[in-house]
């Protein structure tokens, strides 16, 4: 998931992943945040204010963005358990449509 702190709809997306990072984490959900180019405190004082345990990345030089061909955040890639990204969501996700992967995927 490709993020940034200045972004209300990455801001607001926080909490929906972590709480699906806690509901299907032991079905084998993996969360992992990509922040795009701010700075270290800044995803530090974000990732205490919502209480996230998945991991998070920096993505300070912006290569990681680059390499996946980011130009809209928040950008999720849905990975399947052998590594193939099967879809790639524009936008937030919502509820709903993490439990859909959720189901499509097993």
């Amino acid at each position: 998931n490709f993020w940034a702190t200045w972004c209300p709809y990455c801001l607001g997306e926080r909490p929906t992943l972590q709480t699906a990072f806690e509901e299907y984490g032991e079905r084998g959900l993996t969360v992992l945040a990509v922040d795009i180019g701010d700075a270290a405190d800044s995803v530090a004082a974000v990732v205490e204010d919502n209480g996230l345990t998945f991991p998070v990345l920096l993505d300070e030089g912006r290569q990681l963005a680059q390499t996946y061909a980011i130009r809209a955040v928040p950008t999720t890639f849905v990975i399947d358990r052998d590594g193939v990204i099967v879809d790639q969501h524009i936008g937030p996700l919502s509820a709903e449509q993490i439990a859909a992967y959720m189901s499509a995927l097993e």
